[in-house]
């Protein structure tokens, strides 16, 4: 039996980076996020498949079905995916459609968890906090929201994706 080859925590980086920027970018009303879903496979497909046309072929078709959740804590299940793709490739015998049933099964709950913390919850807070800063016309407040509210949704996808991948 051939020893266990993990991907690198500079390549699962790379992954959530994929998808962190791209899950919301490349998607079109037929699929979703599932071109974002895909290119978060890349680094299990340089790295395993760089000279096996068909295990690329394989890993491509398992992503290119439609896929959407909310990308923030959606992360997890491309996490999770990313998990199952190392394991395959390592010859554990997972099936397309246990990947698919994953994705499915958990797309729709993390949306509905995701979009009510990440848009209904968090903005808020934030920007009462935000309003009391901002007494008598200083920056503090617009800076103050601007910063959080960019970098609280990037922390939780890298959390939840890091997550999930474990």
């Amino acid at each position: 039996m051939s020893e266990y080859v993990k991907l690198t925590k500079q390549e699962v980086r790379r992954s959530w980076f994929l998808w962190w920027k791209y899950c919301l970018c490349v998607f079109g009303f037929e699929r979703l996020q599932a071109p974002g879903m895909t290119l978060a496979q890349l680094p299990v497909i340089e790295k395993f498949y760089k000279n096996n046309e068909e295990g690329k072929k394989a890993v491509l078709n398992r992503h290119r079905v439609f896929y959407n959740t909310e990308p923030n804590f959606g992360a997890m299940v491309t996490g999770m995916v990313l998990s199952f793709e190392e394991n395959i490739a390592n010859g554990k015998e997972i099936s397309d459609d246990f990947i698919q049933n994953v994705k499915v099964g958990l797309m729709g709950p993390f949306a509905g968890i995701g979009d009510a913390i990440t848009q209904a919850t968090i903005p808020p807070i934030v920007l009462s906090i935000a309003i009391g800063l901002s007494a008598g016309g200083s920056l503090a407040g617009p800076l103050f929201a601007l910063i959080v509210l960019s970098l609280l949704p990037t922390i939780i996808s890298y959390y939840f994706f890091h997550l999930g991948y474990n």
